[in-house]
């Protein structure tokens, strides 16, 4: 009804992935900067211990359940085009284990779950695991090319110097932007709201924050995330960026992000080699989810039905499984045929 359809499938590009990859990276670091200033961190703090308990018991059960399976898997390829099985094995691991953080944050919202400290508890986890898995990832590439010839050795060393470089531009972000909305706190006392100059720098300075590492190849959402985490609540800043952002990104940016996803999928080149082990990774995923889940429930006193619940959330796959499979594919995990 809206000509969408007509508008897509005329436009010519050789790479879908390329084309609605920036705007969901764009969308990813918007509403993740959203949801670290919306955290309660007198809330998150008092559930550190619990947040990490239940992140580690499932991301454990998950790389544990992925080593288990890689072993067979790899023994049973006859043509294998995997490298090595611990290749095929570090690959499993980021599939089993991810999460879609954004996609996490906004079910447990739409459900009213973050009115609780459980469902709080489960949002921290799906932030927690989706950067252990972006942390992977990058690490798990960097050695790889590392280990490669003469010239994927500079690549790598390249690669992990942009990544040491990354790491200072958020470092260097999140320690300026307490002091720099104080000091545009103070300009505006006594206002509802800041100027529309002051709004326009913190939203550029927040957006460049997290853009600067997806420049350099990196992910920007942990970088946007801490913004929004380090953002001062108090004050007319806060409520400023805040109701400037939040009707565009989770009115109208949010739902193109899920339509882009859809949009990147062509289901006329599925077939049942693609789509069974596909089932099959989902199977493994929950699996290994519910039994870490299940197995700290009663140490942080959560109902079991619940626990389990939280562990087929933690299960939606987000952006990580597509930089996972795009590094799976280059390095002969999988192929046109049997990715």
């Amino acid at each position: 009804g809206m000509g969408l359809r007509s508008a897509i499938v005329h436009v010519d590009v050789d790479n879908v992935e390329d084309m609605y990859g920036g705007y969901i990276s764009a969308a990813r670091i918007l509403y993740m900067f959203l949801v670290g200033l919306d955290m309660d961190i007198a809330a998150l703090r008092h559930a550190t211990h619990r947040c990490v308990a239940f992140t580690y018991a499932t991301v454990a059960a998950s790389l544990l359940l992925a080593a288990v399976v890689s072993s067979g898997m790899y023994g049973s390829m006859m043509h294998s085009p995997v490298k090595t099985p611990e290749l095929l094995a570090a690959t499993l691991m980021l599939a089993l284990t991810n999460t879609s953080s954004i996609a996490v944050a906004r079910i447990a919202a739409e459900l009213k779950l973050t009115v609780t400290e459980n469902g709080r508890l489960v949002v921290a986890a799906g932030i927690a695991t989706n950067l252990i898995c972006i942390l992977g990832d990058g690490v798990l590439s960097s050695t790889t090319r590392a280990k490669g010839k003469i010239e994927g050795v500079a690549r790598g060393e390249h690669q992990i110097r942009k990544g040491f470089l990354a790491l200072a531009v958020a470092a260097g972000a999140v320690w300026m932007v307490r002091p720099a909305v104080t000091r545009i706190n103070k300009r505006n006392v006594g206002q509802h709201h800041v100027g529309v100059r002051d709004l326009a720098v913190m939203l550029l300075a927040s957006w460049l924050g997290g853009n600067i590492p997806q420049f350099l190849g990196f992910d920007g959402m942990p970088t946007s995330f801490a913004l929004g985490l380090a953002f001062p609540r108090e004050g007319a800043a806060a409520r400023s960026v805040a109701d400037a952002l939040a009707p565009p990104v989770k009115g109208i940016m949010l739902p193109f992000y899920f339509a882009t996803i859809g949009m990147r999928m062509n289901f006329n080149s599925m077939s049942g080699a693609i789509i069974v082990p596909g089932v099959l990774i989902t199977l493994l995923g929950l699996f290994g989810k519910a039994i870490g889940a299940a197995a700290v429930a009663s140490y942080l006193s959560m109902p079991l039905s619940d626990a389990l619940r939280f562990s087929v959330l933690l299960n939606i796959k987000g952006h990580v499984d597509t930089m996972n499979m795009k590094f799976a594919k280059s390095e002969g995990v999988g192929n046109r045929s049997n990715t």
